[in-house]
């Protein structure tokens, strides 16, 4: 997706958010934000020239800075993302021990099962599953679906996109979710243990699919019209 705003907007103008200190101290920095606006006027004004920002942030973030900015995201289907997160480390080699998160140091030193490693990334961690509500957003794509989501994306919401052939190409392993390793009894406590990742993914899916039939009325009335 970053390469497809480069692209469209100019490498200049697409900002990428790397506060990642304040991103995971964001009660500190809601208290400090908000102290600190008025007095300083706007705190993102070295990317108040921006046309796009993007990162792993929180919407609340940047609503006062820009109140009128068009908020979009994507989901990832979250059976689907700890599974493969899971099999990723497992196979993986670590090559900077310093560096890496309590879960995957969990992993490695205790040598967790799968439904363990689960339960310790919920108890422990905060930055794996994405449980931001989808209607803060005009637009919720999903990694699945992502060629359909740019369709969207550039049907309805920016015509101005530039998108390269291949983008049009990629979605994030459709079938991993279905994982014949990961069936039943595991899978159903799985869904069990993450029964609200997996609301709010559904709520977000159910955006996107409102988005697609709609695209998909335009162009059917669009072909009749041509009849």
């Amino acid at each position: 997706m970053a390469q497809v705003l480069r692209e469209s907007y100019g490498p200049y103008f697409v900002f990428r958010d790397r506060d990642e200190k304040l991103r995971k101290e964001f009660n500190v920095f809601k208290r400090y934000y908000h102290q600190t606006y008025d007095r300083y006027l706007n705190p993102f004004r070295d990317r108040a020239d921006k046309k796009v920002i993007y990162g792993h942030l929180e919407v609340e973030k940047y609503k006062r800075a820009f109140p009128d900015a068009f908020y979009m995201t994507f989901y990832r289907d979250p059976v689907q993302q700890i599974i493969s997160l899971y099999d990723y480390w497992k196979r993986t080699p670590v090559k900077f021990p310093k560096r890496i998160s309590k879960a995957r140091r969990a992993l490695q030193e205790k040598n967790l099962d799968f439904l363990d490693f689960v339960k310790f990334v919920l108890s422990h961690e905060d930055s794996y599953f994405y449980n931001v509500q989808p209607e803060q957003f005009q637009f919720t794509g999903l990694t699945e679906e992502y060629s359909k989501s740019l369709s969207i994306l550039k049907k309805k919401y920016l015509p101005e996109l530039k998108i390269p052939k291949e983008q049009m190409a990629l979605n994030t392993n459709p079938d991993k979710s279905t994982d014949q390793s990961y069936q039943h009894p595991e899978m159903a406590e799985l869904k069990q243990l993450l029964a609200n990742e997996i609301s709010i993914y559904h709520r977000a899916k159910s955006k996107f699919e409102s988005d697609y039939d709609s695209i998909s009325r335009l162009r059917l009335n669009h072909h009749r019209g041509k009849q």
